[in-house]
């Protein structure tokens, strides 16, 4: 018998916190989203892993320069995790 339990359930309730030192994701265009504390922060990204295609992006993309055009809703999308 296998049982299987989202990981967001060890999450419920507010008895936990993020490290204040500790980045875990973040999108790369931060200022085109808002999260009211680290922790709604990391459920967002912990709710994305059950997404089909979810991969673990480890590396910071390098800023694009500033004559590129303004970012497609895929760079803004785009995210890294430490």
């Amino acid at each position: 018998y296998i049982c299987y339990v989202t990981v967001t359930e060890y999450f419920k309730g507010s008895n936990w916190k993020v490290h204040p030192d500790w980045v875990y994701c973040e999108y790369n265009s931060a200022s085109d989203k808002y999260f009211s504390s680290p922790e709604e922060r990391v459920l967002h990204f912990l709710a994305r892993t059950r997404r089909p295609g979810w991969k673990w992006m480890s590396l910071r993309p390098r800023s694009p320069s500033s004559h590129h055009k303004q970012a497609s809703k895929a760079d803004k999308d785009s995210y890294y995790c430490k």
